[in-house]
């Protein structure tokens, strides 16, 4: 069953504050006190889903809590442990499990054009899911069916990592194998090149690799 919040659950003060995450001190912990009364959550589209009490994001406990709209009062949706932003109405249980971000940690806008090229051969019977997750949400996937090879394109924001999956996104339980890039602010990012084996093994390595043939480009 859906575990769904009111939509007019009371908020805060008219006078409470809402923002982005500060950054951590010296010690690398954020000092509640400065950071606002409400903070920014990540959607799954990167953008800002709505606002979290502080206490709930920063305080100790891995139970769901509320997610607020603009009004700080209007509850839009919950932040569910290892799923994140869960709006009104959606079941978490359909919702994949990926690592939760506070903020809109990627910005979509702020790295260089290009794409990274990814060489596929997969030798296994089943298909293999490569996914780009933008804070920590899949954003661009494709599948490389088993016993083929292939080669796919995907533009990343800095920040973003190129992961494998244990299945196809759109799966519920989809969970990541192992990451294979990680985007930072290069003006062209490399080619990169996966094997999995009949086992299910995976090899990885940067560059063009000898069974793909000619270079690729997106």
């Amino acid at each position: 069953m859906a575990v769904v919040l009111g939509v007019l659950a009371s908020g805060c003060s008219p006078l409470a504050s809402k923002g982005t995450m500060p950054p951590p001190g010296a010690n690398g912990q954020v000092d509640p006190s400065s950071a606002p009364d409400f903070l920014a959550v990540a959607g799954r589209d990167a953008g800002i889903a709505g606002y979290a009490r502080k206490e709930d994001v920063l305080g100790p406990g891995d139970a769901a809590f509320p997610v607020y709209g603009d009004d700080l009062r209007t509850v839009v949706g919950q932040m569910v442990p290892g799923k994140g932003f869960v709006p009104v109405g959606v079941d978490p249980a359909t919702v994949l499990t990926f690592a939760v971000e506070v903020g809109p940690s990627v910005d979509l806008g702020s790295t260089p054009s290009g794409q990274v090229v990814l060489y596929v051969r997969n030798d296994a019977a089943a298909e293999a899911w490569v996914t780009v997750l933008v804070n920590g949400q899949p954003w661009n996937s494709s599948g490389f069916w088993g016993q083929n090879m292939g080669v796919g394109c995907y533009a990343m924001p800095g920040g973003s990592r190129l992961v494998l999956l244990d299945r196809s996104p759109e799966v519920a339980g989809a969970g990541v194998l192992r990451q294979l890039y990680v985007r930072g602010q290069e003006v062209e990012p490399p080619s990169l090149w996966i094997t999995i084996g009949k086992d299910g093994s995976v090899q990885q390595g940067t560059g063009v690799p000898a069974w793909s043939g000619a270079p690729q480009t997106c």
